[in-house]
């Protein structure tokens, strides 16, 4: 009896084996669904060696998900190439719209302060720093800038100026003219700061070739146009000047003097008459006002 249970287990052994082997030359032929193609031949017989067939597999694999990849960038950049065009026509169209509605709304005449640095060299001769974005809106301010840049050896001068505060529909500009006494001296009519004027037109009347400039072209321009995101009620009416040196907002040049830890803005010329005439641009609010 012993014998007979043997014998039949052994049989079974046997029976489960070969299902299994069977099982696994099967599975070695199952085609995957997304390898189908119609007219296939049919699947090839298994490996010797699995794992190689495996391997082989990974391979092929990664290489048709390569192929697929490729396909799809070059279907893109086919398709790209027109819609990246009708968007930049679009996005042209929108701002020759926006350019030709950005008209000037409110021209405000404002007290400027504008830094700039620099360190004497040979023979005395002053050599000037400026850097963009200097146009400060108050005393304070500037100052603030010049303590927080303060290095050995270097020199800050604050301008006192008049300037504009140019609000457009959809943007705001500062200009002012440095390196000069006589700002807007050359100005022969601010067109740039009537209502209704368009930004770009304003902007090319500031150039210092354009027709409301008198006599010629200056080797340097002086003139600044500083775009801004400040309203004009942040800066101080040109109407608040003062005219004593010793006062904050009276228009003029002024350089650092140093007393031990203490530091001020001294006006060049001392506590005389300030060597700044700011009569040309009076006159253009006068041409503006009437």
């Amino acid at each position: 009896m012993q014998s007979a249970e043997v014998a039949s287990g052994l049989v079974q052994t046997a029976l489960d084996a070969e299902a299994l082997s069977c099982f696994f030359t099967l599975m070695s032929n199952v085609y995957y669904l997304d390898d189908y193609r119609p007219g296939a031949e049919a699947p090839f017989e298994p490996e010797k060696n699995p794992s190689s067939r495996v391997e082989t597999e990974i391979r092929r694999r990664k290489k048709l998900k390569l192929n697929r990849s490729n396909r799809v960038e070059e279907e893109v950049k086919r398709f790209a190439k027109p819609e990246r065009d009708r968007l930049l026509e679009i996005k042209r169209a929108q701002e020759e719209e926006a350019r030709a509605t950005n008209y000037l709304e409110l021209a405000t005449p404002v007290i400027l302060y504008h830094v700039y640095w620099g360190r004497n060299a040979w023979h005395s001769t002053w050599v000037a720093r400026y850097q963009r974005n200097t146009l400060a809106v108050s005393r304070r301010e500037a100052e603030a800038f010049i303590g927080e840049r303060l290095k050995q050896g270097t020199a800050f001068r604050l301008t006192v100026m008049p300037g504009w505060h140019l609000k457009f529909r959809d943007s705001s500009f500062l200009v002012a003219e440095i390196n000069t006494h006589t700002p807007f001296a050359r100005l022969l009519d601010p067109k740039f700061a009537r209502r209704m004027t368009l930004q770009k037109d304003a902007l090319e009347l500031l150039k210092p070739d354009a027709k409301i400039w008198d006599g010629p072209v200056p080797d340097h321009d002086n003139v600044i146009v500083q775009e801004t995101n400040r309203p004009a009620e942040e800066f101080e009416a040109w109407s608040s000047k003062t005219e004593l040196p010793q006062q904050v907002r009276t228009p003029g040049a002024y350089r650092r003097e140093i007393d031990g830890a203490r530091w001020w803005m001294e006006a060049i010329n001392g506590s005389g008459p300030i060597d700044y005439d700011f009569s040309a641009f009076e006159r253009a609010l006068r041409q503006l006002e009437a």
